[in-house]
């Protein structure tokens, strides 16, 4: 009984209950704080603190999935006003989100799964050492997976205003770095899959079980890799603008702007993403 419980209700049928609770745990703060150092400048800085974390247990008592929601924000804020008709604003953040998933067996553990059942084609070491995936289909599964992604995220925008009779004119700049990590059990952790396929008479297209096929050990997918799924990725955003607002009457006024925006590829430290590129050959047209 280590994957799957024993009965804890009497009957053939719906004989378990689980009633573990769902635990939701969240803790959260705002500091925020505004100076006027001169009668031209102003200061803000702001901070966000997030910590949130959830357990869900699964109809399977020796199963449970824990997952965090946690983040760190911070931003600060500079305005300088040069007269009646010219301000520049310049602006910080800096934006970090973890988010871990990770799937439990309160029983036995990754390896001595595999070294209990004698199975050699997963690889031992897989991320959050989760249980590969046994499926029944129709029935029930056993398994689970775990992932994590965190990401740091630096912006910087600045916008000069500046106002000229009858146009109201606005320039900026806005930049911003994105310093991503992942990383996955899936498809280190493997999944077997089991139908009624194989255990079906060839005369009746309706007989066949797939919890048959499991015990007798004749799946109809199997799903494997190695290796390891991280990875660390750099991306980089840079946008420009200018418009402006020119009031022709009381009634009337003709809004202009121009754009730039231009977003780098994604990279990864280890030189591990790449993107499938399929073209035609001009000679062949294959």
């Amino acid at each position: 009984d280590t994957m799957l419980p024993l009965p804890n209700r009497p009957g053939l049928a719906s004989n378990f209950v689980n009633t573990e609770p769902w635990r939701n745990d969240r803790d959260m703060y705002v500091l925020r704080g505004d100076r006027v150092v001169t009668e031209n400048d102003m200061v803000m800085v702001r901070y966000f603190h997030q910590n949130v974390g959830q357990l869900a247990p699964s109809t399977n008592p020796y199963l449970y999935s824990e997952s965090r929601y946690d983040v760190r924000n911070l931003a600060a804020g500079w305005i300088h006003i040069f007269g009646p008709s010219a301000a520049l604003e310049a602006k910080f953040g800096y934006h970090f989100p973890l988010i871990p998933n990770y799937s439990y067996n309160r029983c036995i553990t990754r390896g001595e799964f595999l070294d209990k059942t004698g199975l050699q084609m997963f690889q031992r070491d897989a991320f959050g050492d989760p249980l590969p995936n046994f499926s029944a289909s129709g029935e029930f599964s056993v398994g689970g997976g775990s992932s994590t992604q965190n990401d740091h995220i630096y912006q910087a925008i600045s916008t000069f205003s500046k106002m000229i009779g009858l146009h109201s004119l606005k320039f900026g700049v806005n930049y911003s770095r994105r310093q991503f990590f992942v990383n996955s059990s899936n498809p280190i952790d493997g999944t077997v899959t089991f139908d009624r396929r194989l255990t079906q008479l060839g005369t009746d297209p309706n007989s066949g079980h797939s919890t048959a096929s499991l015990l007798l050990g004749y799946p109809s997918e199997v799903i494997r890799a190695i290796g390891d799924f991280m990875t660390q990725g750099r991306q980089n955003a840079t946008q420009f603008f200018a418009q402006d607002d020119w009031r022709l009457t009381r009634k009337l006024t003709l809004n202009l702007g121009v754009r730039y925006e231009y977003t780098s590829p994604a990279y990864d430290l280890t030189d591990r993403l790449g993107n499938l590129s399929i073209e035609r050959n001009p000679g062949t047209g294959k």
